[in-house]
């Protein structure tokens, strides 16, 4: 998502005045935030599907011990 471009647009459309400024200074300030919020949506991501392989080992780990116990008692 390109949020800054339409902003720097207006800031070349009006060279030399306070909205040119305030335009770039917002362009930044949306650009800084999709790129932190990208960083943030991805590390989410990355922790979401290290959780989800961790609950599969463990569901893997625990029906052994099922079937281990199930086993020893003779069924």
């Amino acid at each position: 998502m390109k949020l800054g471009p339409p902003a720097t647009d207006i800031a070349e459309a009006m060279p030399g005045g306070k909205s040119a400024d305030a335009a770039k200074q917002v362009a930044q300030s949306w650009e800084k935030s999709v790129k932190a919020w990208s960083q943030a949506a991805a590390e989410h991501g990355n922790s979401l599907n290290a959780t989800a392989d961790e609950y599969q080992r463990s569901d893997e780990s625990n029906a052994a011990d099922i079937g281990r116990i199930g086993a020893q008692a003779g069924r």
